[in-house]
């Protein structure tokens, strides 16, 4: 497996989540680097100009001036009259492109904000603890884990601001939020000195010396024994430009490629709905072959939105020339079309238009396109296209008992408001009548939620009260999850309980709806896109 095969899945698979610092030079990001900041303070503060800003604002601090240096970083970082760099834009054009979930950032500025916002991101954004009771799951979240400089209460800067962010309880949500991302997500660190005690901090408090997935950093210039060094750690060393790896689209991609390379290899043997450009790519192609099948499905109006918008971002390119925003919109626009093509053909748009298709596919667009110019009617107008609904149910006693309960567990930690889960105790301990245990966060406070999974092909009422009976954990609220339907008798018994809900197969399968990761893992792909689309 190649070094950069976990970063290339994780595009694939929309599993990559950004970590951006705050050490790439002004020229890349328009504002101070941290080490710009430090010197700037030391300076005026006729200290050691070599000094980290942590050190360099501990001192500052020790002489009662914590306001000094919080008003100079807020004023140094000023955004206002500031031009978006092409490093911010190409971050919001990523995270469009490549539906990236959570990005999380140590900068102070709120640049990468006002680049999402102008890209049309909705967005989630978490500077305290209590910002993470509102998040919108439907929007990806940026966490600025060490505050925002037009909050000086929130900062993290000095080197007892770090120590204490551990233990803040009020930021304690915020943290649990970057290492569930560590966990579950293959991360990418943009702008990070892997060097500096901060990214140490980083590495050794918050992840724990150890990330679930291999990591990857872009850092120039390294030495190979440290290379070699943070490979033993489990990060991948990128040595490229942080703005160049961005790609013109705002696309991730291994060193060394262009992006064209990058994506065009792998074009034909996956998913990947990123837009290939390149000399032989004929959108034209491309449109009449996949026009030609789609005509007589309820696909057909879909296909006709992205077909005007892709002319209108070409006719505009002509007219005006190339930018970022036309070049961004294409990228959604031929994302678009490739979700399509492959929903119906099985094969990217991309592919279409690089002639990658079948004889039959062009003998059939050929044709299509002869009676058109004939102007012969194919269809009456008032034949409806067939109603194809997604799947709405789940094969649940498909699965082992094992499986089963790992697929609830999945379920209940993929809840935004879960801050801990997990299966408790193993077969043949006193389990108290639970299988699960998860901690998740209210408006005040957490709060213990216990679990029991059950997979049966028949259920009555005597066993669910029994079930019920057993549960002696001490919890707040109680769920069974049940793998079949449930009937109005055993709703009766679950509503007669306090504090105790069942979720039957219909509920978890309709919970599992906005969740087709955890559909692909425990059913498959063929069952994630009849399921989730």
């Amino acid at each position: 497996m190649s070094d950069t095969a976990e970063l290339t899945e994780a595009l694939q698979h929309r599993t990559l989540s950004l970590f951006i610092g705050a050490d790439l030079p002004r020229s890349v990001t328009g504002l101070p680097s941290r080490t710009d900041l430090a010197r700037d303070l030391a300076r005026r503060q006729g200290l050691d100009e070599s000094l980290p800003l942590a050190e360099v604002a501990q001192r500052v601090s020790r002489a009662g001036s914590r306001w000094e240096f919080t008003a100079f970083i807020r004023d140094s970082l000023d955004t206002a009259g500031r031009s978006l760099q092409p490093f911010h834009r190409r971050i919001a054009a990523l995270v469009q492109a490549c539906q990236v979930r959570v990005l999380i950032t140590a900068a102070y500025d709120n640049l990468l904000e006002l680049a999402l916002q102008g890209a049309g991101v909705g967005l989630n954004r978490i500077v305290r603890g209590s910002d993470v009771s509102f998040i919108n799951p439907d929007c990806p979240t940026l966490i600025k884990l060490y505050g925002d400089a037009q909050q000086p209460d929130t900062l993290v800067v000095t080197d007892r601001d770090h120590s204490d962010l551990l233990y803040d309880r009020e930021r304690e949500p915020l943290l649990d939020e970057v290492r569930r991302a560590l966990r579950l997500n293959t991360m990418l660190f943009l702008g990070y000195n892997l060097a500096d005690p901060d990214f140490r901090f980083l590495f050794d408090r918050i992840a724990e010396s150890r990330f679930a997935r291999t990591a990857y950093a872009v850092w120039s210039g390294l030495p190979e024994e440290d290379v070699q060094m943070w490979r033993d750690r489990g990060i991948v060393i990128l040595d490229a430009d942080p703005l160049k790896i961005l790609g013109e689209h705002g696309m991730v991609l291994p060193p060394s490629r262009s992006l064209e390379q990058a994506i065009a290899a792998s074009a034909s043997q996956s998913l990947s709905p990123f837009a290939v450009m390149g000399d032989s790519m004929d959108y034209k192609r491309g449109m009449e072959i996949l026009k030609a099948q789609l005509e007589r499905t309820n696909r057909y109006d879909e296909f006709n939105i992205l077909q005007a918008r892709l002319l209108e971002n070409l006719r505009e390119e002509r007219l005006y020339g190339p930018s970022e925003q036309n070049r961004s919109d294409r990228a959604r626009i031929l994302d678009g079309l490739n979700r399509l093509a492959l929903d119906v053909l099985g094969i990217s748009f991309n592919d279409l238009s690089l002639g990658r298709v079948s004889p039959g596919m062009q003998a059939l667009a050929g044709s299509l396109s002869l009676v058109r110019e004939l102007n012969v009617s194919l269809t009456p107008g008032s034949i409806k296209p067939p109603v194809q609904p997604r799947l709405q149910h789940l094969p649940l006693n498909d699965l082992s008992w094992e499986q089963f309960e790992a697929l609830c567990a999945a379920l209940v930690e993929s809840n935004p408001l879960t801050v801990d889960c997990r299966l408790y105790g193993v077969p043949g301990d006193d389990q108290k009548g639970i299988d699960i245990v998860a901690t998740q966060r209210r408006a005040e406070g957490h709060e213990t939620w216990a679990y029991q999974c059950k997979r049966y092909k028949e259920y009555s009422p005597a066993k669910l009260k029994e079930a019920l009976g057993k549960m002696a954990y001490q919890a707040d609220y109680y769920v069974l999850m049940l793998s079949i339907p449930a009937t109005a008798a055993l709703r009766e018994v679950a509503d007669a309980t306090p504090k105790t809900f069942l979720w039957d197969a219909n509920d978890i399968a309709r919970k599992l709806k906005n969740y087709p990761g955890i559909v692909e893992d425990f059913f498959g792909a063929a069952w994630r896109s009849a399921f989730c689309g």
